[in-house]
């Protein structure tokens, strides 16, 4: 998510599919509800065929990522992939643990991760949420924590 949309040992996804995979991934808890994937997908001209795009979507993504990676819920759909495989995720983690070892004097030991923390970036983050508001906020606030990581998430 931290430049161009890739799967270790998978086939590049298509524009759907990375952008239906980059919404659930800046929700990181709670479930997507099907019409804001489709937002995320259309923005305010849905197509009348969203339903079937989302699910598609889902369906290829959980052939790319194993049959459990998203889970199906009353709410929406939940990316259940482990933090560390995402390297969004993974940079937060990396940036908050360095700010808080940086605050109570321990700057050598934050050096390393947050080294590790900004070589995750390979680019612009989710380019692919560009066209929906809540995936251009994030994208912001990543780009922000990138110039200022001592502040924290």
């Amino acid at each position: 998510m931290l430049g161009s949309c890739q799967i270790d040992g998978v086939e590049p996804l298509g524009r759907r599919d990375r952008v239906v995979l980059a919404a659930l991934v800046v929700s990181p808890t709670a479930p997507v509800p099907a019409d804001r994937l489709a937002e995320a997908l259309y923005g305010d001209a849905l197509a009348p065929t969203w339903r079937k795009a989302v699910q598609g979507s889902i369906m290829r993504l959980r052939q790319a990522l194993g049959p459990r990676a998203v889970e199906t819920t009353v709410d929406g759909y939940r990316l259940t992939v482990g933090d560390d495989e995402i390297d969004l995720r993974r940079f937060l983690r990396l940036s908050q643990q360095a700010a808080e070892l940086t605050e109570v004097g321990q700057a050598a030991r934050a050096v390393p991760m947050l080294r590790e923390a900004l070589g995750l970036f390979q680019g612009e983050p989710l380019t692919d949420l560009d066209g929906w508001g809540p995936g251009r906020d994030e994208a912001g606030r990543l780009l922000e924590q990138r110039r200022h990581p001592r502040r924290g998430t």
